[in-house]
């Protein structure tokens, strides 16, 4: 598997949302390049909505760069952005004013149950820190948002929530695999619990970057699902990403196994980050059981 740290992203910041921030603060005005990712992620959520204005939670919004919130406020009857960066939502705020009152902001907001645990590792890492650490991670206590939503979409979350653990022990610590594993299935189990009965989950993510496979950036569109394929089965893509394992966790994890049916991929297209790179974007949608 891929790391899915850069070299700028190992360095060591004060703490979660300080590393958060940053992200987000470098990423701010890359909106422009968003454009066909965004379009994409904004159909995607579109076209999972069952009932007519109906509610719609997105996690990890950031400074929504992915989301053509126009649209979505035309399609939706309400919409709920959370992130634990309220910084950044509150810059989404300030540049969309026409928006106020159509979109609820919930900053400071940690969707991965783990963020004051990764604060306060300290080295050596205790065996029983880390235990707990997996343990929080897999049982997310739902935040009070207003849920549960028609719709909830998780945009490209789940490997911000490996990142800030990899910062915090170190991309090369023994128990990092088992940390992201823990991380993952509470996240999916996230998902569930904040979506109403008969309503969509979604889940899009990040699954290799061009740094690594230049094929990415290049590939035509229409091969871009084997390319996808090809990375998953030579266990090239992001360590921790695995749409196949991800799949088997909704239809056979205890706590899911019940609660959730017709779990589809959503397909693969690109994302292009920055000037210099392009991720490999894919994800999952299920609906909650009745």
């Amino acid at each position: 598997m891929k790391s899915v740290l850069t070299e700028t992203e190992r360095k060591p910041h004060s703490s979660v949302v300080g590393r958060q921030q940053a992200f987000n603060r470098r990423t701010r005005n890359s909106g422009s390049l968003y454009l066909a990712h965004r379009h994409v992620v904004t159909e995607v959520i579109v076209g999972s909505s069952q009932v007519e204005r109906s509610r719609l939670c997105v996690l990890g919004a950031g400074n929504a760069n992915d989301l053509d919130l126009p649209v979505l406020v035309k399609a939706f009857g309400q919409i709920h952005l959370v992130d634990l960066d309220s910084e950044a939502l509150s810059e989404f705020a300030r540049r969309h004013p026409e928006l106020d009152g159509l979109v609820t902001l919930h900053g400071d907001t940690d969707l991965s149950g783990i963020a004051a645990r990764l604060d306060a590792l300290s080295r050596p890492l205790l065996d029983r820190a880390v235990d707990l650490l997996m343990d929080s991670a897999r049982r997310v206590s739902p935040p009070r948002i207003g849920g549960p939503f028609d719709v909830v979409a998780s945009t490209c979350l789940l490997t911000q929530l490996f990142h800030s653990a990899a910062a915090a022990l170190g991309g090369h610590s023994a128990c990092l695999s088992e940390v992201f594993e823990a991380i993952r299935i509470g996240h999916l189990r996230l998902l569930a619990d904040l979506t109403a009965p008969g309503g969509a989950g979604l889940l899009v993510t990040d699954l290799a970057s061009s740094d690594d496979t230049p094929a990415i950036a290049t590939a035509h569109e229409r091969d871009l699902p084997a390319l996808a394929s090809r990375l998953a089965a030579e266990g090239a893509c992001f360590a921790g990403i695995d749409l196949g394992e991800m799949e088997d966790q909704l239809s056979a994890d205890p706590l899911l196994v019940s609660r959730v049916r017709e779990i589809r991929r959503l397909g693969v297209w690109r994302w292009r980050i920055n000037k210099t790179k392009t991720f490999l974007v894919g994800g999952l949608s299920f609906l909650k059981c009745e």
